[in-house]
């Protein structure tokens, strides 16, 4: 009984680790007093009370587990331009710029899209050109271009006009994995490194500072959380490339080029 109650209470220290740092240290300390309490009660009435009283934490950790996090991600919000509204000399870099405002960067926001519709049209439309240039062209655009503006977003801060490339190069390692039947590995692979990397915020993000990268990040993220579904919207020419496969082979569907216009309609109502 005594060692199945000690596990219990490392159990729950555990899982108190993955709050956040703020609620940790205004309720954490009273929350695992009153824990060990419940525990020495139930342990006097048998194994079963305090297995059922260590079910029950695990099944309300979840939801109390969102809401902290949504709480205080809110909590940080409201105060986002007064924590970092300049460049410190030492310290967390200040939050990328919201390309919302400014013309040009929704024009790097929408170039992903521009481009690959009109290489779509062009390789599609137009059947007696020669494909070979155009097709390696593509394939540099989708894979080797992506790749670059990703990393050159991550050197300034995460900004907007990062994500859509970023996840124009997502779903091009998914379109390979597809083409040489590697999916389960991808998806063993990508969801492996998601996992990791929320690991790694949620267990050391109160214990040590993050590394400026990861920080670059989460600001940019928390400045505005849509950035997530505008990345996995990049993905979409190649998402329509894989709807339209034999498209090549009816050079007047008109359904390709509506899907493509209704792309670049949605890409736009995205960065305004």
């Amino acid at each position: 009984m005594t060692r199945m109650v000690f596990t219990a209470q490392a159990l729950y220290q555990t899982m108190l680790r993955a709050f956040p740092a703020e609620f940790r240290a205004a309720f954490g300390e009273e929350m695992a007093e009153q824990f060990s309490e419940r525990l020495a009660d139930a342990a006097e009435q048998g194994i079963w009370t305090v297995a059922l009283v260590g079910g029950r934490e695990i099944w309300q950790w979840p939801a109390a587990l969102l809401r902290s996090h949504f709480y205080y991600w809110r909590k940080r919000r409201q105060h986002i331009g007064q924590v970092w509204n300049r460049r410190p000399l030492f310290g967390v870099p200040p939050f990328a710029n919201d390309g919302r405002f400014s013309s040009q960067k929704r024009l790097l926001e929408l170039l992903p899209f521009l481009f690959t519709m009109s290489l779509i049209v062009y390789l599609t439309y137009w059947p007696q050109v020669k494909r070979a240039a155009p097709l390696e062209m593509a394939m540099v655009w989708a894979g080797v271009v992506p790749l670059l503006a990703l990393l050159l977003g991550l050197a300034r801060g995460l900004p907007r006009w990062a994500y859509p490339y970023a996840g124009l190069l997502f779903g091009y390692t998914l379109w390979l994995a597809v083409a040489q039947r590697l999916v389960w590995l991808w998806m063993l692979l990508s969801l492996t490194a998601v996992s990791l990397a929320i690991l790694a915020v949620i267990v050391n993000h109160g214990e040590r500072p993050l590394p400026i990268l990861w920080q670059q990040i989460e600001a940019s993220i928390a400045l505005d959380w849509t950035r997530l579904s505008f990345g996995l919207f990049g993905s979409t020419p190649l998402l329509i490339l894989a709807a339209f496969d034999n498209a090549f082979l009816n050079h007047r569907t008109p359904y390709l080029a509506l899907a493509l216009l209704v792309m670049l309609l949605t890409a736009f109502a995205y960065s305004r």
